[in-house]
Formats: C-alpha cells, structure tokens, sequence
C-alpha cells in the first residue's frame, strides 16, 4: 500500500553542485538560425542550478532559460555549426582559431513540450569550454531532485529568479514581481499591498533594494500574499486552540497523521520528542526569528513545514533507481513509442529526426523505425502508403547513438518494421554498426544463449546496449512451422489479425545483414498460448494491434499473463487513431504486456499516465511488474474483482482542500480525480469539486472527501489529480503510483502535459492511506487502531441494539467468508465512474474511450512558470 517500504537503503540522489566556472560564467558567441547576426555573451548558472543566463553587451536586460524546460544541450560534432558565411568566419576565429569551429559549438534545445522546440545556437572559445558546459548544464536539467521540489523549493526558486535577473542593477522593481505573479489588475493591487504589508517600498514605480531582499523575508511576503484560511483550521485542531503546537502534540501529528500506518517501526521509527522539537526549531527559526518559543510550533512555522522538503509528496526512494534491475527483461514494464518519427497526424504528419532524441530523453527505452527504400539508393523512415515527410535512416541512427543513454544506462530496443530491398537492408546494417559501435548487441551474451527454457538477460546485463528487434532468417523454417499443429479455424484467425495489423505484418523477409543482428527480441507471428508455452523460447516475441491483444486479453486473461512472465509482447495503437491518439496503457500493463508503445507526439490522457508512471525508478524507462505477475507458480486474472491471494488490498481517501498559483489571470476552476489500475480499481469522471470562481491564485474548494473504499492491487494502481478551467481547459495534472504517495497534508505539485513542472502551481490536499478493510469488520479494526475511543463508541451502540442482536459474536462469525468459497471474480470492465459495463464491450468503455487530448491543445502552462523574453511559449 502508498507509503509502504520494503527495504532500507541509501538514496542515492542529489542536488545539483555547480562549479564555481559555471556560476562565474563563460563569454560565448550568441548567433542566430537564418541571419547573419552574431554577438558576444557571458553565459552563466545560478548557484542553485535553476537557471541559464545571459546579458548582451549593450543592452541592459538580462535574459533567461528555466532549467526545468531545457530538453537537449549538444557540443561538439553533434551541434550545429553556422552555415552563414560571416558567421562562420566568426566563430572559427573566435578564442582558439586553430581548434575546429564544429568542435566548439554548442547547441541548446528547449520547449514547454518535446515536440514544438526553439534553439539557441553557440560558439565557445575552445571545445573543453563547450564540452564542459553541455555535460553540466544537462545534469541541472534532468535532475531528479530539482524537478520535483517542493512548495517551498519553488519559492525560493521564484526568489533565485528575481536576484539573478536584477543582480546587477541592485534593486528589485515592483512591477517585475507584480508581472510575474499576475496579469489581472485586482490581483497585481494585491501583490503590492502583499508587499507594503511586510514593510517593502510597494508603489508602482518603487524597487526593493537587493540587500533587504533576503529569502526569510520574501516568504514572508508570500505569507501576505496568499490567504491559507485552511492552514489556520489545521493549526486550530492540532494546537486545540491553545495558541502554539507543542512538541508532543507535532509528534502525535507526524506519526499518526503524515504517516502510513503499515509502515515497518524498527526499519522506520516513529519520530520522538527531541527530534521533533529539534524541526519546531529549525522551522520557527525561518519564519519567526524574534519571537519564538522553544518547542512551540506557530502557525507560520506549520505552514512552512507543510511546503518543505521533509513533507513532500513523494518519497525520495520512489524518485531515485530503487528496483531491482537483475531480473530477466520480461519482469519489466518498458517505455515504449510507436512510429516515433512523426510529429503529428498519421496520414499527412511530419517526420522529424529530432524527435527520436527527444523521445529518448524522456526514459522512452523502445522505439520504432519504419524503413523504406529511398532515393539514390539511401534507405529512409516514414510511414509508408501515406502524405507523411520522410528522414534518411543514417540520421536517425546517428541521433540514437548519440542521445540512447544520455538519461538512462538501460538497454534500448530498437523495434524495425522493415520494408527494404535486400540491397538497402544492407545499408541498415552497416549504418547501424558505424552509428553504435559496440553499443550494439549483434551476439547473444554469456549465461543466456539462444535456447528453448532459457530466461532473457537482464536489464542490468544489458546497461547501454542497443537491441534489434527486426525478422530473422531461421534456416529451413518458415510461416508454415509457427502454424504446425493449429485448427482450420486457428490458422484463419491468424491471417485475419495480420491483416488487421497493416504494413507491420506485410514487412520484407530479413537480409543476412539485418537478421545478424537480431537476438533477444526475435519477432514471431502470434499462433496460441499453448504453442508458445510448447516451444518455451523466450527470446521469441510477439506484436499485436491493440484490437488483437484486447480480444487476447478477454479470451484467455490469465494464460495471457503467464506468457509475458517468460516473453515479450508489443502492443500498438491501430491504424484507425490517424490523428495519432492512444489507447490508456493501464490496459495492457495489468496483463504484464512489457512493451506498450504510444504515439508519444499526443498529449492525451494515456500520454499523460504514460510519462507520469515511468518518471519513477529513476527515469530508467524499466518498472518491475508486481512479484504476482511474474511468479511461475502463481496464477493472476487481471479481471478479478477479490482480493489477490498474498496481495493487502488498500484503502485512499483524498480531500481537495485548496490551490495555488494556477494562473496569473482570474479564471474559474474545479479540480477532478481518478484512478488507473486494474478495472475494478479504475474510478474515472466520479469525483470532481465544485468550481471556484475568478480565483486563479489560491482557490479555496474544500470538498468533501473523495473515498477510493477497495483498491484490490495497489501495486498497479496510480492516482491522478487533473485541474481544469470551468469550460475544461486543461491547466495541470500530476499522476502518482499508490505506492508513491504519502498520507496527511501534502502539497501535489502539478505537471503539463508533457510532465514539466509547472513552477508554483500545485493542490494542497488531505490523503488517508491504509489498509482495505471490509465493512463487516471495520468497527473491529477501529477497536484494535484506537481501543479507548471505540469502546465509549460502542458500549453506546450496544445499548441501542442489544434488544436486537442475540449473539454479537455469532453475527460477525457470520460475516466472514466461508474456506474454499470466494466469490468468483467478474470481469468488470473500463466502465466510467465505476459503472460496470459489459466484459464482451471492454474496448467501447471509457478507458479506451476517454483517453482524448486535454482541451485547449497546448494549455496547461501555469504563468507562475515565470517566463522572461527566452522561456518556452505554449503551442
């Protein structure tokens, strides 16, 4: 259940260090694409790692890049030069002239999404200089930690953006805070009454000297701003009004209420007085500096420990690369992407080379290329048969061996739908051993050779290698072999399916070349469960349209399962989603299908849980399946609607309480939330707030409590909290695994659709976790919880009842369940808000349904971002 641990061991994360160089900065040369333009610039980091910035000689601006929306930083041969004559000129003579200009280049790639980029293009004195600061800079970008502070680590974050920028002119303007924290008039005269509340010059036209801009202050200031009327209903009931929290009542509320209570005390003790009074002190301390009282917790000081990073949302083990990573490659769920080449619609999209490095980058551990012949003899990737622009196959793989482990150790499984010419097959060969070198796995390791009953090799055995799934020549075998021993009526099947699959089941038959590199991941056409189990190889894989492997999944749910203990299978989206929509993978996932693949250029709902899921384990792109559905000996219908036999169902209860910072102008809002697990555990369009009004900067909902009663396998389920405009506007989510979530008053900072931070944005929430009880039994947990209150509570019910029941004890017996009897588990479908459809109707339910592009397209960018004139604009 959330908050549960299993083991103790050291987190391995860490905040950014940034080298003295780097804050200091470095002079570069600033050039722009399609000009001739050319400047010199001193391009520098913040101390803390959140920010890349630079002024240009004569201007008095300081411009600036958000970390948090960097995606790329390349030097070197894979950055691009200038092409522009005088440019070139430039920058082969700027600093070393006898080092060459493509060696000290350095190109910068950033977007509010992965899809729709800008770039800012470089030239550094020396290519040490450029090498240097892209490995570094890159580091700040896509650490853990930074992308996923806390409240308090983004205000201070907003604090490190103001003295950065206005570092040199020593004074703070007024108007600079009021533009970036709102657009509305009523709410920019708050900001400055914010402002004079704490003793700052707050008049249109008045700066704030930089010296009495120290951080303890400027949360003060945030103190002024935002009302928090709930935080003072929180200090109330802790405090029971007396004035202060003590040490012993903040004790009571850090291990009765902020924590699970299943977690292990010996491996998690419970916090004790000295070091509760010891963070009493250290929060007092920031926010009341004169006037505080040794272990007395004021109501400033609960706030500031609700924002911190001791209460954060999610625990840090869940973040860092915590699973076991030495078990065969069929354990794991594996990040994976569809027709990774195109941008947009199916039909008429664009295909990019760039987006392959941008997938990757995102923990995408799969993708897909389509190959074609091409002109002058150059093989190419497209989608065949369609409007779509095509790339030079060469390309592509040259930006996966650059960008394949930049993120993640773990292997990469390049998927070939192969439609070459044996000519130009041997083209894909060749460029693929000169683009990876020895990344590339062109031979079985030792330990796992390619025999019947031998496991996969593991993720750990297999840290940066590239795998080729494409057709392999078995000598003297062909279709006729995988269909031995199958019905009339099997074999037909069959043939309908790879029709049914498009040009994926139409590939050419594999050259020498290409088939040599083929091991671990041999494609196979699908025949039956029973085949497969026969022949035991699991080196063999499967790819299946969505349509097929959901039929699979209705007919034979369990047999399903056990195949994906052994082998791998693909699923993809059918050739119907043109405009390049998704099916929600939670589908497929609960069947332990590893390698579901998504359109990764849609920002859908199923996009949306595909991002949020594999953020976890450290980004590696690899997440190990529920011990259950990897077991031999154990059997797993993912329909089942009982407990899971050694499996402790849970209970979660979520309360909305407020938001803040969800937009600089005064829009309506409403918060919704879900969740995505196993179809009796999937809740969807149930539970919703009422909408607040005009409130964009800390909307007050304070709805009742939404209540999750029976999550039968949470090792599955994930919660999602989506907020929306009052027209359903999209405006940010964050998805978190039930066993990534810790009970009490949280902060839930929000993510956009592509899962980047959206700076201040988040929804302060009250979570209940613990174990699933039956209702039958629930006052008998509630006597063992807490035996005292119950026991007051029911001498009274007796004394009402007792002329109705004879024997207590009888009654309860009565209730349990009888050995051997289980009900039988249905199949209750994707229905929405619970409502069970029916099982033969799965496909037509709201999972596959519902999963739809957030309204408003490339909405969901919180303006408390805090953009300059270089941060990413929404598409």
């Amino acid at each position: 259940m959330a908050g549960v641990e299993t083991a103790v061991r050291q987190i391995e994360l860490k905040w950014p260090n940034v080298p003295e160089q780097i804050i200091k900065g470095d002079k570069f040369l600033k050039w722009e694409e399609g000009s001739s333009s050319f400047t010199e610039i001193l391009l520098r980091v913040d101390p803390k790692g959140y920010f890349l910035y630079w002024k240009i000689e004569g201007k008095e601006d300081t411009e600036l890049l958000d970390l948090a929306y960097l995606r790329d930083i390349r030097a070197g041969k894979y950055a691009k030069p200038p092409k522009d004559k005088k440019i070139k000129e430039a920058g082969t003579n700027y600093g070393s002239s006898n080092i060459p200009l493509q060696d000290k280049c350095v190109t910068i790639c950033h977007g509010y999404n992965y899809i729709d980029l800008e770039w800012i293009h470089l030239v550094a004195e020396n290519s040490s200089v450029a090498s240097k600061w892209a490995e570094e800079v890159f580091s700040y970008a896509y650490n853990l930690l930074s992308l996923n502070k806390n409240q308090l680590g983004e205000w201070e974050k907003l604090y490190f953006r103001f003295t950065t920028v206005e570092m040199e002119k020593n004074k703070i303007p007024v108007k600079t805070i009021q533009k970036c924290l709102s657009k509305d008039k009523d709410d920019r005269a708050r900001v400055a009454k914010a402002i004079e509340k704490i003793g700052w010059p707050s008049g249109k036209n008045d700066a704030i000297e930089i010296k009495a801009f120290d951080f303890d202050t400027f949360f003060k200031f945030y103190l002024s701003l935002l009302e928090r009327s709930e935080i003072e209903g929180i200090f109330k009931e802790l405090s029971q009004n007396k004035g202060n929290i003590t040490t012993v009542m903040f004790r009571d509320f850090l291990n009765d209420i902020q924590r699970h209570p299943s977690l292990h005390k010996t491996l998690f003790p419970l916090y004790t007085d000295s070091q509760c009074e010891a963070l009493i002190n250290e929060y007092e301390s920031a926010v009341n500096k004169k006037g505080k009282k040794k272990g007395q917790l004021t109501k400033e000081g609960l706030l500031y420990f609700l924002m911190c990073e001791e209460n954060n949302l999610t625990p840090m083990h869940r973040l860092d690369l915590g699973a076991n990573m030495k078990l065969p490659l069929a354990a794991y769920y594996i990040n994976s992407s569809h027709n990774t080449y195109l941008t947009g619609h199916q039909l008429t999209g664009k295909s990019s080379v760039e987006v392959y490095r941008q997938v990757l980058l995102t923990g995408c551990r799969s993708l897909e290329l389509d190959c074609w012949d091409g002109k002058d003899g150059e093989p190419i990737i497209t989608h065949g048969f369609t409007m779509c622009t095509e790339v030079l196959f060469k390309d592509v793989v040259t930006a996966i061996g650059e960008s394949a482990f930049k993120v993640s150790d773990y292997p990469v499984i390049l998927s070939f739908e192969n439609h070459c010419s044996v000519p130009q097959q041997k083209l894909l060969a060749q460029y693929c051993h000169e683009a990876f070198g020895d990344l590339l796995l062109d031979k079985a390791i030792d330990g796992h050779p390619l025999k019947p009953g031998i496991s996969l090799p593991t993720p750990y055995d297999l840290r940066k290698k590239i795998l080729i799934k494409n057709k392999k020549i078995h000598k003297g075998a062909g279709d006729d072999d995988e269909l031995a021993g199958l019905t009339e009526e099997e074999k037909k099947k069959i043939e309908k399916e790879k029709k049914d699959a498009g040009t994926a089941a139409k590939e050419a038959e594999a050259a020498e070349e290409m088939s040599a590199l083929v091991n671990y991941i041999q494609p196979v056409h699908f025949t039956t469960f029973e085949q497969a189990q026969k022949k035991d190889r699991h080196y063999e894989m499967s790819s299946m349209v969505e349509t097929q492997a959901l039929n699979k999944l209705e007919d034979n749910p369990e047999d399903f399962v056990d195949y994906n203990k052994k082998q791998l299978t693909r699923i993809y989206p059918k050739g119907t989603r043109v405009d390049s929509s998704n099916y929600v993978p939670q589908i497929y996932w609960n069947a332990g299908c590893q390698l579901v693949a998504l359109n990764f250029q849609c920002f859908d709902v199923a996009m949306c849980v595909n991002l949020g899921v594999f953020e976890y384990n450290g980004c590696s792109g690899y997440l190990l399946k529920p011990e259950f559905m990897r077991k031999l000996d154990k059997r797993f219908d993912p329909f089942t609607e009982s407990t899971v036999d050694g499996v402790v169902a849970g209970t979660i209860e979520i309360k909305i309480i407020s938001a803040q910072f969800l937009s600089d102008k005064q829009i309506s809002s409403y918060v919704e939330v879900e969740m995505y697990g196993l179809p009796t555990d999937t809740v969807r369009k149930k539970f919703k707030t009422k909408t607040v009004n005009n409130n964009g900067m800390d909307p007050y909902y304070n709805e009742n409590t939404f209540v999750f009663k029976k999550v039968v396998l949470p090792d599955l389920a994930v919660v999602r909290v989506i907020v929306n405009e009052d027209n359903g506007k999209f405006i940010g989510h964050r998805l978190m695994p039930l066993d990534g979530i810790k009970p009490g008053y949280r902060h839930i900072p929000l993510r956009n659709e592509s899962n980047r931070p959206l700076g201040l944005a988040s929804v302060f929430a009250h979570i209940v976790a613990k174990d699933y009880v039956s209702d039958a039994f629930a006052d008998f947990a509630d006597a063992l919880l807490n035996p005292i209150a119950y026991q007051s509570a029911q001498e009274a019910r007796s004394a009402a009842l007792c002329a109705f029941e004879d024997d207590p004890d009888a009654a309860l017996d009565a209730a349990k369940p009888v050995k051997g009897k289980s009900p039988k588990a249905g199949k209750k479908a994707w229905g929405a808000a619970g409502k069970k459809v029916s099982h033969g109707n799965i496909a037509k339910a709201a999972m596959t349904g519902g999963a739809k592009k957030p309204a408003g397209g490339g909405a969901g960018k919180s303006s408390y971002a805090c953009k300059s004139t270089t941060t990413p604009s929404s598409s």
